[in-house]
């Protein structure tokens, strides 16, 4: 779905399946710790994804290869680079989020 948004450079559905894929991959591990932290922090994520410059201005491949790159990595069973990948991605979006305050 991602994907097809970046394609597109439909924003609204970029910031919806980029917002799904978070729990999804949480949901995925099958962990009971890991079960409720969606819940807790995707209001915020979804705020900052929709409202935020950084997010809009971010070349919707980009966003797309780092979200793909994730379960690549768990599907070829490498949990370093699975998790390799997650932290690339959640650096980047903060780096993101700071550059834009920056320009404020």
């Amino acid at each position: 779905m991602i994907g097809r948004a970046a394609q597109q450079l439909d924003f609204p559905a970029r910031v919806e399946s980029d917002i799904m894929f978070h729990p999804a991959l949480v949901a995925a591990t099958g962990s009971s710790r890991l079960g409720p932290m969606p819940e807790l922090i995707m209001g915020e994520v979804q705020l900052t994804m929709g409202q935020a410059r950084a997010h809009r201005a971010t070349h919707p491949g980009d966003i797309e290869r780092e979200h793909a790159a994730i379960p690549a990595a768990i599907d070829a069973g490498n949990a370093k680079g699975a998790e390799n990948a997650l932290l690339f991605h959640l650096h980047a979006a903060r780096d993101r989020l700071i550059a834009d305050l920056g320009t404020e």
